[in-house]
C-alpha cells in the first residue's frame, strides 16, 4: 500500500515537471543581432538571461505583451522619446523608463527575483551594449 503512494506521488512529480519543462511560450533560434536600423528609429532588445527557472515573467511594452522565460528574448523598434517597459508579477508591477534616440541599440535585461516566499519579483535595467551583447547570446527569440 505504501508502494502504491509513493508511486503515485512520484508519478504526478514527473508530469507536474514535464509540463513546466515544456513550456506554451514559441520559441526561435538563438540571438541573430539585426543590422540596420530604420531610419529616424531605435532598436530595443528585452531579454532574460538563462537562470535556472522555470517561471515564466510578463513583459509589456506599447506595443506587445510577452511572456518571457528564462533564456529568451524579443525586440522592437520604438521612435525617439520616452518608452516605457513592464513587467508583471502577482504582488507587483515593475516598470522603466528611457529616453531612446533615433539609431541606437538598447539592451533591456529583465531579471527574475524571488522573495523570501518564492514570489516572483521582476527587475527590470538597461544594461550597457558590451553586457546586452554577451549575455543575449544565450538566448532564443520568442516569436510572436
Amino acid at each position: 500500500m505504501v508502494l502504491d503512494k509513493t508511486f503515485i506521488k512520484i508519478v504526478i512529480a514527473i508530469f507536474f515537471l514535464f509540463m513546466a519543462c515544456t513550456s506554451c511560450v514559441p520559441l526561435g533560434p538563438h540571438f541573430v543581432g539585426i543590422n540596420e536600423i530604420p531610419i529616424n528609429q531605435s532598436l530595443i532588445y528585452v531579454y532574460r538571461p538563462p537562470d535556472g527557472t522555470i517561471r515564466t515573467m510578463e513583459v509589456s511594452t506599447e506595443a506587445r505583451d510577452v511572456v518571457m522565460l528564462s533564456g529568451s528574448y524579443f525586440y522592437f523598434q520604438a521612435i525617439p522619446g520616452k518608452v516605457t517597459i513592464w513587467s508583471k508579477s502577482p504582488i507587483m508591477v515593475e516598470s522603466l523608463s528611457i529616453e531612446v534616440e533615433p539609431g541606437k541599440i538598447y539592451f533591456i535585461q529583465a531579471v527574475a527575483n524571488f522573495n523570501f516566499w518564492g514570489r516572483l519579483l521582476p527587475h527590470l535595467a538597461v544594461v550597457p551594449t558590451s553586457v546586452g551583447e554577451e549575455e543575449i547570446v544565450q538566448c532564443q527569440i520568442i516569436r510572436e
